[in-house]
């Protein structure tokens, strides 16, 4: 898993690619919990990269969305939103729009 984080105006993006599973889950916990202290505008997750998306990677979202209400996951791969649908997690959505490139 590669995480990289940008700050721009609205705050921070933060691209998250390959997969979020219990061995990788600590280093992008670690990395949001960096993220929030610094309490940015805004904290958007990309996950249009993620390969793959374990209970454990949920949990590091719901925590990261639980600590700022900043934080919201950008809809656009379509593995992760039926995830996100099935487990009806949908307000880590806030109101951020699909990527581009990806459809929703």
């Amino acid at each position: 898993m590669d995480v990289t984080s940008i700050d721009n105006d609205t705050g921070t993006t933060v691209l998250v690619q390959g997969d979020v599973d219990s061995d990788t889950a600590p280093a992008l916990e670690a990395e949001l919990h960096a993220i929030l202290r610094r309490r940015p505008q805004g904290v958007v997750l990309d996950a249009s990269e993620v390969s793959f998306l374990s209970s454990a990677g949920l949990s590091v979202l719901i925590a990261a969305h639980k600590a700022s209400p900043s934080f919201r996951l950008q809809r656009g791969n379509r593995m992760v939103d039926r995830l996100i649908a099935l487990t009806g997690l949908e307000m880590l959505y806030g109101d951020v729009a699909p990527t581009d490139a990806a459809p929703a």
